[in-house]
């Protein structure tokens, strides 16, 4: 079964405020693996939008 538009539109929500959350650890020197997390965070969040973007138009 297909995912819908909202679950894409929900997997982008959580994962930007994971993204958010892991870039303020990074910013406050808390390690630099939070900084890869928080890029890794915000690319899953980039195709999640994209993908539910692209249902739009369908």
């Amino acid at each position: 079964m297909a995912k819908s538009k909202e679950t894409y539109e929900n997997v982008a929500k959580t994962f930007k405020e994971k993204a958010d959350r892991e870039w303020a650890k990074a910013k406050n020197d808390e390690g630099g693996h939070h900084y890869n997390n928080a890029r890794s965070y915000y690319e899953t969040v980039r195709k999640a939008e994209a993908k539910a973007k692209e249902m739009d138009k369908n």
